[in-house]
């Protein structure tokens, strides 16, 4: 994993956003990224900030290789995965609804590119394994099949675009096609193991920035 540090010149006397004077100029540290892309946004903002004054800016980036690497807790990533309505189980119900209107699985909703399709997205808190803001009272299980088509949010960046559904999405199910899990009447995931969710998250944002 790399760690992204970036440098940049203040001109004299010029004063940021905070409102601090920076009288002597020079280079000044505005932070460190965990991404190279983060990075240069971040030179654009400043650079662009800088120069409609008509002052000179200038950056300069350093990266490190990092072992360890620290989330900030708690970590809540969001799923949005294809999903059928009859292949949810609720309150031990098929939820097969036909003509009864809505599906009864919290958190399904039409898919918005394709009217007849429908689309699972939940909020999950990544150290408890729960979903936010689930119906208290409600026990649920799926059996999507979701194939290619789950991603996974964390900080806006998709960490499962183009792969198929993680083995922690689908913990007693052999087949990766599968988004198979149990949640209980509270919202929380069977199962969860959240050391091996943060190691995945690892490695995936180290697959970003390779």
């Amino acid at each position: 994993m790399k760690e992204f540090i970036m440098y940049a010149s203040v001109p004299k006397d010029w004063v940021w956003d905070d409102g601090e004077v920076h009288p002597e100029g020079g280079l000044h540290c505005f932070g460190k990224f965990d991404n190279y892309e983060k990075v240069q946004a971040k030179i654009a903002e400043l650079k662009n900030e800088v120069e409609e004054s008509g002052l000179p800016f200038e950056a300069k980036v350093y990266s490190r290789e990092i072992t360890d690497w620290r989330l900030e807790w708690p970590v809540v990533f969001k799923i949005d995965a294809g999903a059928q309505p009859d292949s949810a189980y609720v309150n031990g119900e098929w939820d097969w609804f036909g003509d009864k209107g809505q599906p009864r699985m919290p958190f399904l909703v039409p898919d918005v590119h394709f009217p007849e399709d429908w689309r699972w997205i939940v909020d999950v808190d990544v150290s408890t394994g729960r979903i936010k803001d689930w119906p208290t009272g409600i026990e649920a299980k799926t059996f999507f099949k979701s194939s290619d088509d789950v991603h996974i949010y964390y900080n806006g960046i998709d960490l499962n675009a183009r792969r198929y559904v993680p083995k922690f999405l689908r913990p007693k199910e052999s087949d990766e096609d599968y988004l198979a899990i149990e949640i209980d009447c509270h919202g929380a995931i069977k199962g969860w193991n959240a050391e091996t969710v943060r190691k995945w998250i690892d490695m995936q944002l180290q697959s970003q920035t390779r």
